[in-house]
């Protein structure tokens, strides 16, 4: 399925770079690894992927959920990988009920613009800030292994929603929440 839309929740800065740091030495093992900082792009939670959109109808509905959305804490209390075809390492925010809630909300909002990619339905949806993906297996252990012994926790703040196009990326809106 063609991939060509995605909203996210963008992460302060104070997190992007911390996340940065760990990018960098993914990519350092992996140079064609895709990361948030290759891409020029903030991390951030991804709420939902879309095939298709009608536009004019995604930006209101994003515009009245995002009117009643908050910025939020979340801690990035983990790593975590999603093995497969992409392999992507990530980091884990807690799955708090404000998080999931927002998610849920998000999703509710959007119910008539069509339909999401199955991952990032509610009950279904892993929540992850990648840090990188495009890895072959051994590098996906690499990475791991770079990463791990010097993580900490990292408390960050949802910050703004964005929704881009994915190919070439492109910020095609963008709110702060308050």
């Amino acid at each position: 399925m063609a991939v060509p839309y995605a909203v996210y929740l963008d992460l302060d800065d104070a997190s992007n770079k911390r996340l940065e740091a760990l990018s960098a030495r993914i990519e350092s093992i992996a140079g064609e690894a895709i990361t948030p900082r290759s891409m020029g792009q903030p991390y951030h939670i991804t709420l939902a992927v879309y095939s298709s959109l009608n536009l004019e109808s995604a930006l209101a509905c994003l515009s009245a959920f995002s009117a009643k959305a908050s910025a939020m804490p979340v801690t990035l209390l983990s790593l975590g990988l999603f093995p497969g075809l992409t392999n992507v390492v990530f980091a884990a925010p807690v799955a708090t009920s404000a998080l999931l809630s927002l998610h849920a909300s998000f999703h509710h909002a959007m119910r008539d613009i069509g339909p999401s990619q199955p991952y990032y339905l509610p009950d279904v949806w892993v929540p992850h800030v990648t840090l990188g993906m495009n890895l072959n297996s051994s590098q996906l252990g690499e990475a791991v292994a770079r990463i791990a012994p010097d993580w900490d926790p990292i408390q960050a703040e949802i910050c703004a929603v964005r929704l881009i196009l994915v190919d070439p990326v492109t910020t095609l809106w963008h709110t702060s929440l308050a």
